[in-house]
């Protein structure tokens, strides 16, 4: 059985970006329900809302109820997906943001044969950029012109192997936060993950490459939109739910119109 999960916290505005995605999903993803299921991270308050909200579609929902107090809290909860109860049910885990829209069939992601010891996430930046931790890496031998990666997706086996390296990253990151009282990075529990997954050689940021495609803030109607991707990713903004809903929709509205063109 497959897992997909998301984590939904602070602003009640990100449940309609949830709606979108789940929308995205349903009626472009042909998604196989006998052998996926969906795992909504979210507060007791969002809870009985997410659920009146997405009652319409046909997928398994279930919830990790978490108390938290601050926008790095509700972005790292995804580290803790190892605490959720029954995780043991699911071979394969899938996170995903809530600025995402599916374009495709998901199941040709999901279906992928993947190790147990590698995070599948998508090549972005270099080691040598503030949304990728440059200075965690400072005095070690990695070179810094290593590309990085997002971690707004992030496909994974359930293993003890990526189990381990997300108790790593949450305890160098209490480590750096809360022991050492540094400052919380401008794209928050990010550059701990790369840190621990690059320098534990846990990583491949090559494969999801032919699944995904960033649509960012300047891509203008006659860009080019890959009709083969499977995922499309909102990055940057954070925070800033208008622009990105407002992104969404009307990429969403684009592509179904090529749809119907062709």
């Amino acid at each position: 059985m497959n897992l997909i999960y998301i984590s939904v916290f602070c602003q009640h505005s990100y449940i309609e970006l949830l709606k979108l995605l789940i929308k995205s999903l349903h009626e472009r993803g042909h998604l196989n329900v006998a052998t996926t299921e969906f795992l909504i991270m979210t507060s007791e308050e969002f809870q009985p809302i997410i659920h009146r909200e997405l009652s319409e579609y046909p997928f398994i929902f279930h919830y990790f109820i978490q108390t938290v107090n601050t926008i790095m809290e509700a972005s790292s909860s995804r580290l803790s997906i190892f605490d959720y109860e029954n995780i043991d049910r699911y071979d394969k885990i899938l996170y995903l943001d809530t600025d995402i829209l599916i374009n495709s069939d998901m199941n040709r992601l999901l279906d992928i044969d993947i190790c147990d010891n590698k995070l599948y996430v998508v090549e972005e930046g270099d080691l040598m950029g503030d949304s990728w931790g440059w200075w965690l890496f400072t005095g070690t031998n990695i070179d810094k012109k290593t590309t990085a990666f997002s971690a707004g997706v992030m496909f994974f086996k359930n293993s003890r192997s990526i189990k381990h390296l997300f108790i790593n990253i949450q305890g160098y990151m209490y480590d750096y936060l809360h022991v050492r009282r540094n400052s919380v990075p401008v794209c928050l529990e990010q550059p701990f993950i790369i840190y621990q997954a690059i320098t534990q050689n846990k990583y491949d940021n090559q494969m999801m490459k032919a699944y995904f495609q960033n649509i960012y803030v300047e891509l203008n109607d006659s860009a080019e939109i890959k009709s083969d991707m499977v995922i499309f990713h909102f990055p940057g903004q954070i925070g800033n739910y208008v622009n990105k809903c407002a992104r969404m929709t009307a990429f969403w509205n684009r592509i179904n119109q090529q749809a119907l063109i062709c």
